[in-house]
């Protein structure tokens, strides 16, 4: 899943990943910040500038093609979802063709309603002449072999930036102000 793949980016060893980097080119910082005239500290501080953006460089593109990969995968299980619904319908349209269900093609159903389920959660309805299908609360499959394929829709929204402000009190206790809900200040937005 694309949340395990972004964690597995991120994971570190104590002496290895994006903190070492970052710590280590703070300590160039403050060497050269102890010695501003020095090229050893000025050349230490460029390289681990150079290690730490080529560090959040490798992360992101990993990230992107992480990304990459998840939306290829949906689309496929969404392929595969249509394809198993159009299955099921060519079966009911077999089974009632023979008026009476065979065994072979009532198993085949339901091997492919259990393949089905793994991919999302369906409800079938079935009577001696009908038939339903709903994933979700859609219905997909009714009067046996009518199909409703099923379509991705990508909503691109904007990004909203949520932080907290914090206000420390006199009695050592704290305040958390959700800045969606209020200004820097603590007062409401009056959303």
């Amino acid at each position: 899943n694309l949340i395990g793949g972004v964690e597995s980016v991120f994971k570190e060893t104590e002496g290895s990943g994006f903190s070492a980097d970052l710590n280590r080119y703070y300590q160039s910082l403050e060497s050269l910040r102890t010695n501003p005239s020095s090229e050893i500290y000025k050349s230490e501080l460029k390289r681990n500038g150079d290690i730490l953006v080529d560090s959040l460089k490798n992360k992101y593109t990993t990230i992107e093609n992480q990304q990459k990969y998840e939306n290829t995968e949906f689309h496929t299980n969404i392929d595969r979802v249509n394809g198993i619904l159009t299955d099921i319908a060519k079966l009911n349209e077999k089974i009632q063709k023979f008026n009476t269900a065979t065994n072979d093609l009532l198993d085949k159903r339901d091997l492919l309603e259990l393949e089905l389920a793994q991919y999302v959660d369906i409800q079938v309805t079935r009577d001696s002449d009908f038939y339903e299908l709903k994933i979700g609360d859609k219905t997909v499959i009714s009067n046996n072999t009518n199909v409703q394929k099923i379509n991705a829709l990508e909503i691109k929204a904007n990004q909203v930036d949520k932080y907290n402000h914090v206000r420390y009190n006199n009695n050592n206790t704290v305040d958390i102000f959700d800045s969606l809900k209020y200004n820097s200040d603590y007062s409401s937005k009056n959303i």
